[in-house]
């Protein structure tokens, strides 16, 4: 990693194109064996975290200085704007939707406990279902995996 150890986060303008470069360059270092990949995800890892916390910390500052800018500003070229997000409502003064939920809370337990009996399941089977007699085929869930990696940063 010649170069990207002399990059400067400070004075780097955040465009797409910059981060494009500064990516490809540290997965060409890790696939041409220049950099260990295992150090490369365990830093990316606590630059991630370093990210959100300081995201988290200085939320409440950027929107004030966004509410000082009309809720609207350009900042190396990138735009910065003021936005609602996480808007909720709450249907529960309504009793239709009210009836309505329980029933799909209820599908949704009997689908849980359905999927449940399915993944245990050894092999097909025919079973009679007791609510309406019909003879139903039960056959058992296909499992499918992706292999990943888990980091686990010390205190």
């Amino acid at each position: 990693m010649k170069d990207l150890a002399i990059i400067n986060v400070a004075t780097l303008l955040p465009s797409k194109q910059n981060i494009k470069e500064i990516s490809e360059a540290i997965i060409v270092d890790v696939q041409d064996g220049s950099s260990n990949p295992l150090e490369i995800v365990v830093k990316l890892t606590a630059i991630e975290k370093i990210c959100e916390q300081v995201r988290e910390g200085i939320s409440e500052n950027v929107l004030i200085e966004l509410g000082k800018q009309k809720g609207e500003t350009i900042v190396f070229d990138a735009k910065v704007q003021q936005r609602e997000v996480g808007v909720k409502y709450d249907y529960t003064g309504t009793p239709e939707w009210v009836g309505l939920n329980q029933q799909y809370e209820a599908l949704g337990k009997k689908k849980k406990e359905l999927e449940a009996y399915l993944q245990k399941l050894p092999r097909v089977i025919n079973e009679v279902n007791q609510e309406t007699g019909e003879m139903l085929e039960m056959v058992p869930a296909a499992r499918t995996s992706k292999t990943s990696f888990a980091i686990t940063l010390s205190k």
